[in-house]
């Protein structure tokens, strides 16, 4: 594991760290620098030096030669002239990337007036969620319907009951979602059906757990495990038939990464949620509690045809126990700044991190990322000098590939406030593709942001294609800052058939293709970061994934 005080040990071959390279955005130099931050070496090689002045050891994954590579990334910052963010001394800004792993002591049990609980079986008939806080409450049990409070829709479980101190518990999904109408979103689940949203809402109305049970039109047997329930090895069985295919290895879809990934994603609700939650089966709910306690059916069909709810506190009692252990592997963002006149700031980021190997299996990662990477270091080191109105941040992130871990460390704790964030550019995969053509993402959701960077084009001449609005959640770092607020949007050459596998190697990136994707950046930056109107706050747009039929 990387340790974040020890000395940066790089043997320097053809001047790659310190070359006076009159162009840092040329093919060449761009190219240079994708074979530098590509060179892994297997784990246990004796030779550590690579013919670009040092290798990757095993890849650039928290456990293998991340840090090192963000180390890199920092020198290179600090030879160009940039600086660091303000009040610090050093270009790397740590954070902890987080795996939470489930543990035997937890528990869920119907606790009787008299006599001894009767305990739930675990993956069988509960399961906690991701994101729940660690606890172990015994209280009566409130039923909440749906466990939503709505405004918006003039609907609130809540609204009867005090559920202070108490378990409550929840159909999952929202009223009428089998229906086309003016409930809700019809059929499209909305926020308030989530089971997040649902762990929120019953923290704020003051409940001590919440335990959430599947609606009666959905089937009690579908697997407890989905995305809510991720921890390594506690897989549904969808993802886990993709990682154990033969295209699941070579792409280096494992549990830990899996599990990483998905609990990410409720990394602010994790934070400030202070409740356990847990998943159950419905049959298990109604086996025991005693008969006439409570009718989920009955209460699910009366809220569903008029809208009103079923809420009541019960006479029964449950435990929640939820307990698991956090792993905590050290990585860095890499910041540097050239500092504007004005209290208004833009980020240009690309993620430096990849994959750990797999045994003696490497992942060069050469388009995913280090492509982003060099044309976000050949930018930086070009404009190093100048002079820009609004600040302009080059952020390296680490952890993307395990959740955006890094951009939503750097979108949790920014250099400056929020407020000071004019836009985020973000880039990722860079360097594959037709020369010509490159893909905007984030355009109906930020069409004045993306207005800019046609704009922009007009110098450079790609042919800009807006073709994948659906890949926007959490498909790379832009998503932390538009979660923020920030207007963001995302420069790629878009996915390519060695995508995420050993064979993503940088004789595959084009160097002219990456010197003009750093010319149609350039341009763009000295746009965002010379202008004086803001953009409008991020559109919240829903672009469904296409059919694969």
């Amino acid at each position: 594991m990387p340790n974040r005080r020890s000395p940066l040990v790089l043997v320097l071959c053809a001047g790659i760290l310190f070359a006076e390279d009159p162009d840092p955005m040329s093919a060449e130099a761009l190219i240079e620098t994708v074979k530098a931050l590509s060179s892994v070496a297997p784990p246990g090689t004796v030779d550590s030096n690579g013919a670009y002045g040092w290798t990757v050891k095993g890849g650039r994954g928290p456990r293998s030669g991340g840090y090192d590579a963000a180390r890199w990334i920092a020198a290179r910052f600090g030879k160009a002239g940039l600086q660091p963010a303000p009040g610090r001394e050093s270009f790397l800004v740590p954070f902890d990337v987080e795996v939470r792993w489930l543990q035997p002591d937890g528990g869920l049990s119907y606790v009787p007036a008299y006599g001894d609980p009767e305990p739930a079986q675990l993956r069988k008939d509960w399961l906690p969620l991701c994101f729940s806080a660690p606890g172990d409450v015994r209280a009566r049990v409130v039923f909440v319907g749906y466990g939503i409070t709505a405004p918006e829709w003039k609907y609130d479980d809540y609204a009867e009951v005090d559920v202070r101190g108490k378990v409550v518990l929840a159909l999952a999904h929202e009223p009428r979602e089998d229906q086309d109408g003016d409930a809700f979103e019809g059929k499209k689940l909305s926020r308030h059906g989530t089971e997040a949203e649902k762990a929120a809402n019953a923290q704020r109305h003051g409940a001590t757990a919440l335990v959430i049970v599947a609606d009666t039109k959905h089937a009690d047997d579908e697997p407890l495990e989905s995305d809510a329930t991720a921890w390594p090895g506690v897989v549904p069985p969808k993802d886990r038939e993709r990682i154990d295919s033969d295209m699941g290895r070579a792409m280096h879809l494992d549990e830990w990464t899996w599990a990483a990934g998905r609990q990410a994603r409720h990394a602010r609700l994790r934070a400030e949620l202070k409740i356990p939650c847990a998943m159950a089966r419905r049959s298990w709910i109604e086996r025991v509690l005693p008969r006439g306690a409570l009718d989920l059916a009955e209460a699910q069909a009366g809220i569903d045809s008029d809208l009103a709810p079923r809420s009541r506190e019960l006479r029964e009692r449950l435990g929640v126990a939820v307990d698991f252990r956090v792993e905590r592997l050290p990585s860095a963002n890499v910041v540097a700044r050239v500092p504007g006149q004005v209290d208004e700031a833009i980020v240009v980021g690309a993620h430096y991190d990849h994959f750990d190997p797999i045994g003696r299996t490497v992942f060069p990662g050469a388009c995913d990322n280090a492509s982003g990477t060099a044309v976000l270091l050949g930018v930086a080191e070009a404009l190093a000098a100048s002079k820009p109105r609004r600040t302009v941040y080059f952020v390296a992130f680490g952890g993307e590939e395990l959740g955006l871990q890094g951009s939503r460390a750097f979108a949790a704790d920014p250099p400056v406030p929020l407020g000071e964030l004019a836009a985020m550019v973000n880039l990722d995969m860079a360097g594959r593709g037709e020369e010509g053509e490159l893909t905007l993402l984030g355009v109906v959701r930020n069409p004045e942001l993306a207005q800019v960077a046609r704009d922009a084009n007009a110098e450079v001449g790609f042919t800009l294609a807006e073709n994948i609005e659906f890949a926007w959640p959490h498909g790379s770092d832009h998503f932390a800052f538009h979660e923020a607020g920030v207007p963001s949007l995302m420069l790629t050459s878009s996915r390519f058939g060695e995508y995420h596998t050993a064979k993503d190697t940088a004789d595959q990136v084009s160097g002219p293709k990456m010197a003009k994707v750093a010319s149609l950046l350039s341009a763009f930056i000295e746009r965002l970061a010379a202008g004086e109107g803001r953009f409008p706050a991020p559109k919240e747009v829903d672009v469904p994934f296409p059919s694969r039929k």
